[in-house]
């Protein structure tokens, strides 16, 4: 069909993420698209937004708006049945009309139904099948770092980022964890963190392969969307009347703010699902990877990495020296070396002072920052080929026990964050002010009315036109 000027008035089902489409040879300013599935009540179709067009209005539309299309064009869906439509909205040929319409503009027999969703907790998650699509909604406990893979559609140059996420709903012990990748919606992920209320929506159930247990994970799909508190998503979406968040708001109420931040993270390394115990099921999920590797094998695979690319490599080697600790007991922690006597000894340890721990015969380890591995003094001190079983002990040297006698308590206390949160008469105020943004907003605005045509029209003209071109 060529371009149609009539009004075509629409609610916005799902969203897509911005994807490029740029190539070398074409010469393209805005080489993006992205996809909208929309609906009104004779039937849904696909409305694609291209380069200029997209970059203007992707971040103004979101699911739930209903928006008013005028000069678009209706085609055959791109490696689709040939009765498969989309419309196509650009900048030019012609230049499309786009606005986002009140819900109180539209006359009532035209107005579209609302999206729907499907909220799981992570109790009904254990008995949902591979790769079903759900939304979810929890209060963010851990969230991890950014890391990306190379893409797998078969181009290999791809680097795709992504981050953990856990989530805690309250209906079973087992919290809900997500392999977040970009969503394009870069304010909503910079507010990934601890106590915040998150929504994710469009989300795909993956099963660990080879594990008897139920190690499962949500991930994205093309119409994956992520919504945080503190940024006021909440309270404009219609999921905040639904049952099972109206369950979780009731259980949030019951939290306290101190009590989530004492078993929240932020960053480190985190893999899931878990590795498996036998290398055999090991050797077997890595589908054509290099198996063992050998020190300049090592070297030269790290040395293609990219920044922060991540890869899981399989090498054999001796364990020399492993270490222990308790959180908030660092400076008191066991480690074993490797000895060639048969039975272990233990022995106690001082932090030796500044001065003699350049004498130090152990060689440093790679261990967190907060971790500190303890140094021999020439007394006690350890071959590489002994082994030992040690327990570290928080003494100091005089000058160190003299600079901790004269820090007031408050300073001691801020070198663990896990004991900053100071009581106040509100103990769930973070909480509480995350639960407020659910409450409902209703906005009234002007009345518009004009003539609309139903997405039907379209169908019933267009599937006479592509038979009619297939025969020929």
């Amino acid at each position: 069909m060529g371009a149609v000027q009539h009004q075509l008035i629409v609610r916005i089902i799902n969203k897509s993420h911005l994807m490029y489409y740029g190539k070398p040879e074409r010469n393209c300013e805005c080489p993006y698209k992205a996809v909208l599935e929309v609906c009104d009540r004779t039937g849904s179709v696909c409305v694609v937004l291209w380069n200029s067009v997209c970059v203007s209005w992707y971040r103004r539309l979101k699911p739930g708006d209903i928006i008013s299309l005028r000069h678009y064009r209706v085609k055959q869906r791109y490696q689709a049945e040939p009765e498969d439509i989309e419309i196509s909205v650009n900048s030019r040929n012609p230049t499309a009309r786009i606005a986002v319409l009140p819900e109180s503009s539209v006359s009532p027999q035209y107005v579209p139904q609302a999206p729907n969703y499907s909220f799981y907790n992570s109790l009904e998650l254990l008995e949902c099948p591979q790769g079903a699509v759900c939304d979810v909604i929890g209060l963010l406990t851990f969230s991890g770092r950014p890391e990306r893979i190379r893409s797998k559609d078969g181009r290999g140059a791809e680097l795709l980022e992504y981050r953990w996420l856990r989530l805690e709903d309250g209906t079973s012990n087992r919290p809900i964890m997500v392999k977040l990748f970009s969503t394009s919606q870069p304010e909503s992920h910079r507010k990934l963190h601890p106590l915040t209320v998150v929504v994710c929506t469009r989300l795909k159930l993956i099963r660990a392969a080879g594990r008897t247990d139920s190690c499962s994970y949500l991930t994205n799909t093309t119409y994956t969307q992520l919504y945080c508190t503190g940024l006021g998503d909440h309270s404009e979406m219609s999921y905040r009347t639904l049952r099972p968040v109206r369950r979780f708001l009731r259980w949030l109420r019951s939290q306290e703010d101190a009590a989530v931040l004492s078993r929240a993270l932020i960053g480190g390394c985190f893999v899931y699902p878990p590795p498996p115990v036998s290398l055999e099921t090991f050797m077997k999920g890595i589908r054509g990877e290099p198996g063992f590797l050998r020190g300049s094998e090592l070297q030269r695979e790290m040395a293609r990495l990219c920044y922060r690319e991540r890869r899981t490599f399989c090498i054999q080697a001796a364990v020399t020296v492993v270490t222990y600790s308790r959180i908030g007991e660092e400076d008191r922690c066991l480690f074993w070396t490797d000895r060639a006597s048969s039975s272990p000894s233990s022995s106690s340890f001082t932090r030796p002072s500044p001065s003699s721990s350049s004498s130090s015969p152990l060689p440093p380890l790679c261990t967190p920052r907060s971790f500190r591995p303890p140094l021999s003094s020439s007394s006690s001190s350890l071959s590489p080929s002994s082994s030992a079983v040690s327990h570290l002990s928080p003494g100091r040297s005089g000058s160190a026990r003299k600079r901790r006698q004269l820090l007031p308590a408050e300073t001691l206390k801020k070198r663990h964050p896990w004991v900053t949160v100071q009581p106040e008469p509100n103990k769930t105020v973070v909480l509480f002010e995350a639960s407020m943004e659910f409450l409902e907003n209703w906005l009234r605005d002007e009345d518009e009315g004009e003539s609309l045509i139903p997405l039907c029209y379209y169908s019933s003209r267009v599937r006479p036109a592509l038979r009619g071109r297939s025969r020929r």
